[in-house]
């Protein structure tokens, strides 16, 4: 059973990588409250670059809490906690290997819909204080919703398809 465990959001924040002042808002931190989708993005999340994140189409980044074993492996030193890739909803049993553009889940009162493959860029490896973060994540498939129905969502909410 798939289960919402974590909801998250973030803010701006001006970090110097490979000496360039970068915006970004990939440093997302779990809330208590839950989150509301609107048509176009998460409500209070800071969307920096709208050309890559939010609109329609990825109003909304699932992530998968199996994946983050595998992650520390990799990356020993960081401490990873939900939000780490950036994304607004972190999800118990979640399988991307299973999802398909067009499927919807029902989770709580929302409902959403895989839109597209997730792209990640280099706020990736900023994130990770690497330079391979970015090669490294496209090995497993991972995917950006759309929101189709009433938006809000909370921590512990059962996702049903």
């Amino acid at each position: 059973m798939m289960i919402v465990t974590s909801t998250n959001i973030g803010i701006r924040k001006e970090i110097l990588w490979n000496n360039k002042l970068v915006s970004t808002g990939i440093f997302k931190n779990p809330t208590s409250e839950g989150i509301f989708l609107d048509k176009t993005d998460v409500r209070n999340d800071a969307v920096i670059d709208r050309k890559y994140h939010g609109g329609i189409d990825k109003a909304c980044y699932a992530f998968s809490e199996n994946n983050y074993s595998k992650w520390q492996e990799l990356y020993p030193e960081l401490t990873l906690n939900p939000g780490m890739f950036g994304e607004n909803l972190t999800i118990k049993e979640l399988k991307e290997s299973e999802l398909f553009i067009g499927d919807i889940f029902q989770i709580g009162e929302a409902i959403i819909q895989v839109s597209e493959p997730r792209q990640p860029g280099c706020k990736l490896n900023l994130r990770f204080n690497s330079n391979i973060a970015v090669k490294q994540f496209f090995k497993k498939p991972n995917h950006q919703c759309r929101k189709l129905g009433p938006s809000s969502t909370r921590l512990s909410e059962q996702i049903i398809k």
